[in-house]
């Protein structure tokens, strides 16, 4: 399926559970009597906290949920995935593509009441240059975005000037997404310039909602920005709540506890509609696998162990039996409906035999396997997916210290490098693959794996320069068979669908297939 069939889809979805609805807004000297009021305050329920609330530092889409909602970005994306736009208010592009110009959309204000000009913009981008080409960042996304940024220029107050260094292809669309870059106050950015976490504790921002509290492992409160530049918000208050438990997540929505369910099971789906609610599958750009640690030391950095684990795996049959039609096999590390995807990258033939003797013939006798216990979109039935597999690799003659840990937790390891073999997955924060290959780019915060190929490297810096779409997906799908077939660094496992839940009476929730969630137009009637 292209990304255009699914972004039809998305439009039709949108329709169907009535995005153009509203109620009429509130004002602020009503907060006390609107607090009280059921329908003045919307509940999202997530399997896990936040770690960030920096869109400079996110890591997780939990933080980008919230994220999202406070802060903004120069471009966004509309309702059918075209860059359109947002704090910048529009823009050019020189013919030789290494000059973007940007005007900046006046009389916005942030939360702090300082005011969005262009040298707001140039501070915001220059914090995270600091970080380009730096395996060590603390800003994950920076090589990705702004790699290939030589400097910003401002150019009139309401005018910023990007100077590449050579063409990006996707300049624009990463601008446009929320995870990893979006506008922080110049204030905050201040009074927190040597504090790592210090935006996280009061993220200051233009977006539709103010940030009002974090209680961990509970809940994060937000209140409608009355004096926002665009359309307010549909709700007083917008309340993210921290159930790691599905069942518990669905028994909350039935209960009345909360207004939105994501993350939820099949299993779930005759006890949500049994009891009012809307249980709503939705298409999705993401990607399950099992990754590999390939750097010198790791038992994985023999190409010959990494085969033969893969064809240990009976990943069609995991795939089949734990999500039933809420997903797909995976063709492939890139997700259908992404340039780059092809349907000709199948999975290796299950051959546990085989396996084994290679096991033997190799020496290797363990295996540690790192597992989420949370469930994930691209993966909601959480550390069953590793139970399975894990009894795939012992079939196959070899011990398997199955290692569980929460999502944050594993996330740690996994940045750390502190792990053999670990399940991961990915949610597309923009439609293109570009979005999915810097975790393999030589450099990259992003790399977890210690994946290092001069023809990964050679293939991904010429897609980068290709302004022909066509050329350019050729050339991701030459990318997409180096990391699974020729140097089998991870494996493919699941395509999968959004499953969320909501009340009867909540209006124009929709889950994009990409990108972070808009709340401010949802509604409860």
């Amino acid at each position: 399926m292209g990304i255009k069939k699914l972004l039809s889809l998305f439009c039709v979805l949108a329709v169907f559970v009535g995005v153009l609805s509203g109620c009429s807004s509130s004002t602020s000297s009503e907060s006390k009597t609107k607090r009280s009021s059921a329908n003045e305050t919307l509940t999202f329920a997530q399997s896990s906290d936040i770690s960030l609330l920096d869109p400079h530092l996110t890591k997780t889409g939990y933080d980008t949920n919230v994220t999202a909602s406070v802060f903004e970005t120069l471009l966004k994306f509309d309702e059918n995935g075209k860059v359109c736009s947002s704090l910048a208010k529009s823009w050019n592009v020189s013919s030789n593509g290494l000059l973007y110009n940007f005007e900046i959309r006046e009389g916005v204000t942030f939360h702090d009441g300082e005011k969005l000009d262009a040298a707001v913009v140039k501070k915001n981008v220059d914090r995270m240059l600091v970080g380009v080409n730096s395996s060590s960042s603390k800003y994950p996304y920076a090589s990705s975005i702004f790699g290939s940024v030589e400097e910003v220029k401002i150019v009139g107050d309401f005018r910023v000037e990007f100077v590449m260094k050579q063409i990006d292809a996707d300049f624009l669309t990463k601008l446009a997404m929320h995870s990893g870059f979006a506008i922080i106050s110049p204030k905050a950015l201040d009074a927190h310039a040597n504090d790592e976490k210090g935006v996280t504790s009061n993220p200051i921002g233009t977006g539709p909602f103010v940030f009002r509290k974090h209680t961990k492992d509970q809940s994060v409160e937000l209140e409608r920005n009355d004096k926002y530049w665009g359309k307010k918000a549909e709700v007083m208050f917008l309340n993210f709540k921290i159930i790691k438990d599905p069942v518990t997540r669905v028994s909350s929505l039935c209960n009345g506890e909360i207004d939105i369910a994501s993350e939820v099971t099949l299993e779930s789906k005759q006890k949500v509609e049994s009891s009012g609610c809307n249980f709503v599958m939705s298409p999705a750009l993401m990607a399950s696998w099992l990754i590999f640690n390939v750097e010198n030391g790791s038992i994985f950095a023999n190409k010959e162990v990494r085969i033969a684990a893969a064809r240990s795996m009976n990943v069609k049959g995991a795939v089949e039996s734990l999500y039933k039609d809420s997903a797909n096999v995976a063709s492939g590390f890139l997700p259908e409906g992404i340039g780059g995807f092809s349907k000709d990258l199948k999975p290796f033939e299950f051959d546990p035999e085989s396996s084994k003797k290679k096991f033997e013939e190799l020496g290797i006798k363990k295996i540690a396997l790192s597992c989420y216990t949370s469930s994930k979109p691209y993966n909601p039935v959480g550390a069953d997916l590793g139970s399975s597999i894990a009894g795939d690799l012992r079939a196959a003659g070899v011990e398997v210290e199955l290692i569980n840990r929460e999502w944050l937790a594993h996330a740690g390891a996994l940045n750390e490098k502190k792990f053999e073999a670990a399940f991961y997955g990915w949610m597309a924060d923009y439609p293109t693959a570009s979005n999915f290959f810097p975790m393999f780019e030589s450099g990259s915060a992003m790399n977890k794996i210690g994946y290092s190929s001069e023809e990964f490297e050679r293939l991904f810096s010429k897609a980068k320069t290709e302004l022909d779409e066509e050329k350019r997906n050729k050339i991701y799908e030459e990318m997409n068979r180096l990391l699974t077939k020729t140097d089998v660094v991870c494996v493919p496992i699941s395509n999968g669908k959004y499953i969320n839940a909501t009340r009867a009476n909540v209006k124009g929730f929709v889950r994009p297939p990409f990108g972070g969630m808009n709340f401010s137009k949802v509604s409860k009637v």
